[in-house]
């Protein structure tokens, strides 16, 4: 899902989108999606 669609079904901005996105990626060391995706894979239980 891009940025955008994120915000609109949130209800806030592109920009805050992309900062919490920011803010989860250094968070878990990682720099994008697929590798945020990867990690959840590896760390969570669930996902």
């Amino acid at each position: 899902m891009a940025n955008k669609q994120i915000g609109r079904a949130l209800g806030i901005a592109e920009r805050t989108v992309k900062v919490h996105l920011g803010n989860v990626f250094r968070r878990i060391g990682v720099g994008d999606r697929t590798s945020a995706a990867l990690w959840a894979r590896e760390h969570l239980p669930d996902v």
